[in-house]
């Protein structure tokens, strides 16, 4: 573990050398989160902002303050910067915005620490199975976004003039869906959705552009995008030095708030909308679980209860109890509305909700 102080903004990054994988962590994502002045009523959203130099420009926008630039160093090849916006940290609805692009060469590198003043944490990541090592990096990348954010993430941003256009898109959104071994069990509107931004401000280039990206995205891959992302929209932007910087990205912004609103009202249907404070101790076991390279999905319930794990030996206690019943009329009278009550009060002890939900024996238990 290593604390320099060079760049503020750094929370995860990803590097190689001979076909190993490194990712690189700071704290920078939970420091944010629990320094919110109600970070148990608050209620977060993330953004992830995936391109280059445009997205930089909007980063800039979005965010209301200025964005540190990228290392030119090739050491650390491909990182994800994280900004809190500073106009919404008060309200019941901090935005996170964090902003990455998609490695565009293997070369090998040597690991060298995270220059941030922040703590800094190592893992060499398992190696993929069936992977190249020339592709280590871009797949390692891929499951970054898609095993570890995307649980947790309102909205993904792509800007095509800075990934290669569609095409470029449209494989790396197949990559994610070939990852995926399960549907998500989480309902379909709890799901992030898609923004694809393209140049320049047209309805026609909005319609004609999605169409495009469905059929690249077909032939890349037979997999259903909506099992895993509930909706895709494309949004065009005005042609850069005709318009105000803060003119040209505010329709983009009322398109993030918009697919937002959605998830997190979803979210909040299903019980999934977490405090900022849950949302950072989640965050931090599914990095965890992400580093451990488990094949199976993170599991939101299992995570939550890591602190007050049920009792070993329930199961006989259930028998024992269930032995004493002696009628049709006390099963249903009694034993099964007393465990139910006791599974109930057990799973959300005081300050777990403020609100226990109606149907919570239906919350999903896995995501991704």
């Amino acid at each position: 573990m290593t604390r320099h102080c060079t760049n503020h903004s750094l929370w995860l990054g990803l590097s190689s050398q001979e076909g190993e994988v490194t990712l690189t962590k700071t704290d920078l994502a939970e420091n944010l989160l629990f320094d919110l002045p109600h970070s148990q009523s608050q209620a977060p959203s993330l953004f992830v902002l995936v391109g280059n130099r445009t997205k930089a420009a909007a980063l800039k926008e979005l965010v209301s303050v200025s964005v540190e630039k990228k290392s030119t160093s090739t050491e650390r090849e491909s990182e994800i910067h994280l900004h809190l916006d500073p106009s919404t940290a008060f309200s019941d609805r901090p935005i996170l915005i964090a902003g990455g692009d998609f490695p565009t060469h293997q070369r090998s590198s040597k690991v060298v620490p995270a220059k941030d003043c922040r703590e800094t944490t190592h893992a060499i990541l398992p190696r993929l199975r069936n992977g190249i090592a020339g592709t280590a990096l871009l797949k390692a990348s891929d499951n970054l976004y898609f095993r570890l954010l995307s649980p947790f993430t309102d909205v993904f941003c792509f800007f095509a003039v800075d990934l290669g256009g569609l095409k470029s898109i449209a494989c790396r959104i197949s990559s994610w869906l070939e990852m995926s071994q399960q549907p998500s069990t989480l309902k379909p509107g709890t799901h992030p959705q898609i923004i694809i931004v393209l140049e320049p401000a047209s309805q026609h280039l909005e319609l004609r552009g999605l169409e495009d990206f469905l059929r690249l995205l077909h032939e890349e891959t037979d997999k259903n995008i909506f099992a895993q992302f509930s909706r895709i929209r494309v949004v065009s932007l005005l042609p850069d030095g005709h318009v105000s910087e803060q003119a040209r990205y505010r329709r983009l912004r009322e398109h993030l708030m918009s697919a937002s609103d959605q998830v997190r009202l979803a979210r909040l249907q299903s019980s999934t909308l977490f405090s900022a404070q849950h949302f950072a101790a989640l965050l931090q076991q599914a990095s965890s679980h992400f580093v451990g390279g488990h094949g199976a999905p993170f599991d939101f319930v299992r995570a939550s209860r890591l602190q007050h794990p049920p009792a070993i030996d329930l199961k006989e206690h259930w028998v024992t109890f269930l032995s004493k019943i002696r009628s049709l009329e006390e099963l249903e009278g009694l034993a099964i509305p007393l465990i139910a009550s006791s599974i109930l009060l057990d799973h959300y002890p005081p300050d777990m909700h403020r609100e226990p939900s109606p149907d919570v024996h239906r919350l999903p238990l896995t995501t991704r």
